[in-house]
């Protein structure tokens, strides 16, 4: 068991060390990555990337990736669920609309009082 226990105490070090170095790399290369797919997912659906959103992915990427990242901001739709919250607040403003005119056309009367 002393044998083992020697061999094994620098095989577990070269492992530890090989394992560290790799989580080091990961890490430069994946962050710049997680950082523009955060700034391209906050971004308002079907819009361009503001300056500020530019410069950040200009700060962690090359050119090439740069352009890729503005044309998916371009590019994604936008989602299902807002597209119909928009819609249905467009309906309200204009049924809110209609009652405006109505009550105007009543000659002003309060409505609460009927």
């Amino acid at each position: 068991e002393a044998a083992n226990a020697g061999i094994a105490t620098p095989v577990m070090q070269d492992v530890q060390t090989t394992v560290q170095s790799a989580m080091a790399q990961i890490t430069q290369q994946a962050a710049p990555l997680f950082t523009a797919l955060l700034i391209v997912a906050r971004a308002p659906p079907g819009q361009p990337l503001t300056p500020q959103q530019q410069e950040k992915i200009s700060s962690v990427f090359p050119n090439e990736a740069n352009d890729l990242f503005k044309n998916i901001a371009e590019v994604l739709p936008e989602d299902p669920q807002v597209t119909q919250l928009k819609r249905i607040a467009d309906k309200l403003e204009c049924v809110e609309a209609k009652l405006d005119r109505l009550i105007k056309a009543k000659g002003g009367a309060d409505v609460g009082s009927e």
